[in-house]
């Protein structure tokens, strides 16, 4: 969800290139060059039993409790990443496609995929979840070819709609699958085009409040008991601040010291909100907010962290770092210590989600043949 080219964009604060970057965003721009599978189907088969089983073997090195599932295996389309994940750790939502530019929403579970489809255009990707699976939250491309945030249950994709401009993205969904948020392009007078924060509730849209002075934000993510969202939004002297909405208020949590951060996701109780800013130096760095204090979890040797998921309980963090020689590697906080989980294999990988229960993780892994695979991390300890 977030990339360092991104975080370059917003540091030169150009809106009009925020709502294109929100976009690409989401499709996780990683690999112009994707692997070519087997042809013959036994062959499929023993290089999926093959890649599971050295990856498997990988894991264990952190711990014996633990366990990897390589949820490329089951798409076999040669790109997919995983966003979102169900309460129980069970049902994972991200998207699958040949490439990252032709891929559309999909949900898995138990060793079985199913695509979402699409508003009438030829992609889609599925960002968020409820915590008992049943409702899903992303955005498509329509038949116009414009993208708009969609809900899916019971087996149907239905268009959100946007506050009067053209593109919408819904990024979360409450615990109960109740209300939705994310954001929309506004469609006339000064503000045209700019993106806002919205929520959907009971199949109607509205608009969350800004910032004093600011023009723009964006909501990210909402608490499972459905009273506190989080996002960023333009603050006072263009600076981009970690905020979030409560009791129909807006509030600033701030930065590490530098001009630019996110709040990204959020525990069931909203006490607990996690995200990424900029420190002083200009560096990117995960963050914990809690308390009403916003405190530095540092990274695994490198110069960027983002934290992007946190379990309900607000005790253990997930998210992403790179390391001393600039690789990308996801990471789990907890207690105070914050642990590479790469030992699982890959060049590269980022963890986006993390399952109510603290159990499961997802995201996305890249190796130099397959290119990038969705994954599902689990802890059974």
């Amino acid at each position: 969800m977030l990339v360092l080219s991104w975080i370059n964009i917003f540091k030169n604060l150009g809106l009009d290139m925020s709502r294109m970057i929100e976009i690409l965003g989401h499709l996780q721009l990683r690999s112009l060059f994707l692997a070519i599978f087997c042809v013959i189907a036994c062959s499929n088969i023993m290089y999926a039993n093959t890649f599971h089983k050295s990856l498997y073997e990988q894991s264990t090195e952190i711990s014996r409790d633990y366990s990897f599932i390589d949820l490329e295996i089951l798409s076999q389309e040669g790109w997919s990443e995983a966003y979102s994940v169900s309460g129980n750790g069970n049902i994972v939502v991200g998207a699958s496609g040949p490439s990252y530019d032709s891929v559309t929403a999909i949900r898995w579970e138990h060793q079985s995929l199913i695509h979402l489809g699409t508003l009438g255009g030829e992609t889609s990707s599925a960002e968020g979840i409820s915590k008992n699976g049943k409702v899903i939250v992303g955005w498509s491309e329509t038949k116009s070819g414009h993208i708009h945030a969609f809900i899916y249950q019971d087996g149907i994709m239905e268009d959100l709609g946007t506050i009067g401009g053209t593109y919408s993205i819904a990024k979360a969904v409450s615990g109960d699958g109740r209300v939705v948020v994310g954001v929309s392009a506004t469609s006339s007078g000064e503000l045209k085009g700019l993106q806002m924060p919205v929520k959907w509730e009971e199949g109607k849209i509205s608009k969350l409040k800004l910032l004093p002075l600011g023009l723009w934000a964006e909501a990210n993510a909402i608490s499972d008991d459905n009273r506190v969202i989080v996002g960023k939004g333009q603050a006072a002297r263009n600076d981009i601040v970690a905020i979030k909405w409560e009791k129909n208020s807006v509030y600033s949590l701030g930065t590490l010291g530098g001009n630019v951060a996110s709040a990204e996701a959020v525990s069931a109780n909203g006490k607990v909100i996690v995200g990424w800013s900029a420190i002083s130096n200009g560096d990117i760095h995960a963050f914990v907010y809690e308390n009403e204090t916003m405190t530095d979890l540092g990274t695994l040797g490198g110069d960027y962290s983002t934290a992007t998921g946190v379990s309900a309980d607000g005790k253990t963090i997930v998210g992403f770092s790179t390391t001393a020689n600039g690789e990308e590697h996801p990471f789990k906080y907890i207690e105070g210590q914050m642990i590479d989980l790469t030992a699982f294999g890959g060049e590269q990988a980022q963890a986006y989600a993390i399952s109510s229960n603290g159990k499961a993780i997802v995201g996305s892994l890249e190796t130099k043949t397959q290119g990038n695979r969705a994954y599902l991390f689990h802890m059974d300890e």
